[in-house]
């Protein structure tokens, strides 16, 4: 019995900030291995069962991994409640540490699974310079880093590593649920990794805090248009993504993010979205009830029906950006850049919008929405089939300051078409060589026949829908343009004579028709009775 309470002593002392060993060629048996690299323990599994829980993540253990491909029952489906443990490879400088999975199967590798037994549990898991590949089930949900928390603290930390062909119904490499009602912190921290050719990377889910630095995702994808996002989906909490490339997405958004109750915020700075292509809105971004704040990024050569580089919608939903690019970037709706809908307040400065293309709005589509604040940007060589080279706005309020639209094309508005809007243009916006392609130089409308020549900046002001029109304040020469149209002489190319003999003749002739037509009803009537 002595012996016996001596083990266990010495296993809690060595438990308690201790390092393991481990190694695939270990054959030791030795219930206490790990405590050097000759009596390494043969799987993690031997490892983390030395450990004792206390649930508050005090043990604070480091498993050093020697290198070789890790795979199998005693090395997957790892449950890490409680536990406070780093994972990391023998060699740091030249790391071959593999976690290799079996796709289609349901085995993930570290499990965090809090049932809200143990309030204010801690669990933190750090994993370095290790690569996973081919994990996860397509039908299930969370493929390596799989955690619920109900009651209880998380943390997970991912640093230096790679992430190759994961796959899940969601979260192919990190699956995170975090109770709404629960009271305690979820934090995700990933840096300086690789992830390539992976389905539905992230899933965090609602109010935890997501941090990544420096990584790359390239050939992210899902495997079906239902699935929330190819790279990352969030619902509440607060994101932050900086010196960060996304590539080459395909399929849904890569990241779509939610505000339940409009509690999210996302800070996206200094970071590369470039040639990706999405069968639906959002070609990188579909936000709603949320506030993103980009600064400092580039969006090139995306795609998607609309809104290549952002889609937003929905009220609570708020938009900054700063100096930022959007360069050849295509929609086939509306957007050739962004899109935005229904009640989003938006603030865009010193922006660069350039050779991007759409059916409407080559670089920005409004509808519907709150004010957008257009502060020293430029567009140019933005093109459209149909309205606005640059800016499609229908029932928007836009203040321009210093913003210059040029050499873009539509065949309704070259430079804007604004229907049932409001613009703010001081003098200080400059328009110049966009063309309305199918009207002409000129921009105009269609009223009772005849045609009203508006303007030759090439702002669309359109009549429709029925009773409604474009308003432009600010300074000369815009703000005596658009807003409620007459027909004059000049533009319909009659006199006034002429439209007055048109307007009395049509009086006439109505009052003609009004009479016969009364007469004949009383013809009729009298005939039935008698």
């Amino acid at each position: 019995l002595l012996i016996f309470l001596i083990l266990i002593l010495i296993a809690k002392i060595k438990a308690d900030g201790a390092t393991y060993y481990i190694s695939l060629n270990s054959t030791s048996q030795n219930s206490l291995c790990g405590d050097t690299q000759e009596n390494a323990c043969p799987s993690i599994l031997s490892a983390l069962n030395l450990i004792p829980v206390n649930g508050n993540g005090g043990n604070n253990v480091t498993f050093i991994l020697d290198d070789g491909t890790y795979s199998g029952a005693n090395n997957t489906n790892l449950n890490i409640f409680g536990y406070s443990i780093v994972v990391q490879p023998l060699n740091e400088e030249s790391p071959k540490v593999f976690f290799n999975g079996s796709i289609g199967t349901s085995s993930a590798v570290f499990i965090n699974f809090d049932r809200g037994n143990t309030p204010n549990a801690l669990t933190q898991l750090v994993v370095k310079n290790i690569v996973f590949q081919s994990f996860g089930n397509a039908n299930l949900k969370g493929g390596i880093f799989n955690s619920t928390t109900v009651n209880s603290n998380f943390v997970l930390e991912i640093n230096g590593c790679t992430f190759n062909s994961n796959t899940a119904l969601q979260g192919s490499v990190v699956n995170i649920y975090n109770d709404q009602d629960n009271q305690y912190d979820v934090n995700i921290t990933i840096s300086k990794s690789t992830f390539n050719s992976n389905n539905f990377v992230l899933f965090i889910s609602e109010f935890a805090n997501l941090s990544i630095d420096l990584c790359s995702f390239d050939g992210s994808s899902t495997s079906h248009k239902n699935q929330l996002a190819s790279v990352l989906y969030m619902n509440s909490g607060l994101l932050q993504i900086t010196n960060t490339n996304i590539t080459s997405s395909s399929t849904s958004t890569p990241i779509n993010l939610y505000g339940l109750y409009g509690q999210h915020f996302s800070l996206i700075n200094n970071c590369i979205f470039d040639s990706n292509s999405i069968g639906d809105d959002g070609g990188v971004f579909t936000i709603s009830f949320t506030l993103l704040n980009i600064t400092n990024s580039v969006f090139s050569n995306n795609a998607a029906i609309s809104g290549a580089a952002l889609s937003a919608h929905g009220s609570q939903t708020y938009v900054k950006i700063f100096n930022s690019k959007f360069l050849n970037n295509r929609s086939n709706g509306k957007g050739g850049a962004i899109n935005l809908r229904s009640s989003v307040f938006s603030d865009i400065s010193n922006c660069e919008f350039s050779g991007n293309s759409a059916s409407s709005g080559g670089s920005i589509s409004l509808e519907y929405t709150e004010l957008l604040n257009l502060n020293n940007c430029s567009f140019d060589n933005n093109d459209v089939s149909l309205k606005g080279g640059a800016i499609f706005t229908s029932f928007g309020d836009i203040n321009f300051n210093q913003v210059t639209i040029t050499n873009s094309n539509a065949s309704e508005g070259g430079a804007v078409y604004c229907a049932a809007s409001k613009l703010n243009m001081p003098n200080n916006t400059v328009l110049a060589n966009n063309i309305d392609s199918g009207n002409g130089t000129d921009a105009y409308e269609y009223n009772f026949g005849f045609k009203v020549s508006v303007n030759s900046y090439n702002i669309y002001c359109a009549l429709d829908p029925t009773y409604t029109y474009c308003d432009i304040s600010g300074d000369e020469p815009y703000s005596s343009l658009c807003g409620y149209v007459e027909i004059n002489d000049k533009d319909s190319g009659l006199s006034k004579g002429q439209l007055a003999g048109i307007i009395i003749g049509a009086t006439l002739g109505a009052a003609v028709i009004a009479f016969g037509a009364a007469w004949l009803i009383s013809k009729t009537t009298i005939g039935e009775h008698y």
